[in-house]
């Protein structure tokens, strides 16, 4: 595993690679490299999908000599918000099978800031606020 030193203690001469063009370079590498293992985990896991007869909403598992298979079959559902606000009225509340999600918008929260800081001080005492990742890409010149 390479350790790399984020600082560098000269600037390099003309025509020299920079510390800045070697991780540049160095993270390309990987991400292609996470690209194909991907793909190729996604293709393994379809041949083996193909090989276990899977429920298409459980799990199923099969025991081999040497390892314990398990796959699982899904179903994704979305609501079609139109036809549910035409029928929601006709289905007992405590039946209905949708819930509401409580989000935070960003744009509005940004826009509160800068309008009102004194309400947007109020607010974000119901806001956690924590550090994400930085984001980082690196294309190639031409």
């Amino acid at each position: 595993m390479k350790t790399y030193s984020y600082r560098e203690d000269k600037e390099p001469q003309q025509d020299e690679v920079t510390v800045l063009d070697k991780l540049s370079q160095d993270l390309r590498e990987q991400d292609d490299i996470r690209a194909r293992a991907v793909k190729n985990c996604a293709d393994i896991r379809a041949a083996i999908a193909q090989l276990i007869k899977t429920p298409l909403e459980g799990t199923a598992q099969t025991v081999t000599k040497f390892f314990k298979v398990t796959t699982t079959g899904k179903l994704t559902r979305k609501l079609d918000l139109k036809a549910w606000n035409k029928i929601k009225d006709s289905v007992p509340e405590d039946l209905q099978p949708v819930k509401v999600k409580v989000e935070i918008d960003l744009k509005k929260l940004r826009a509160l800031e800068q309008a009102n800081p004194e309400v947007f001080k109020q607010v974000s005492r119901a806001i956690e606020t924590k550090e994400g990742n930085t984001g980082v890409k690196v294309e190639v010149l031409q």
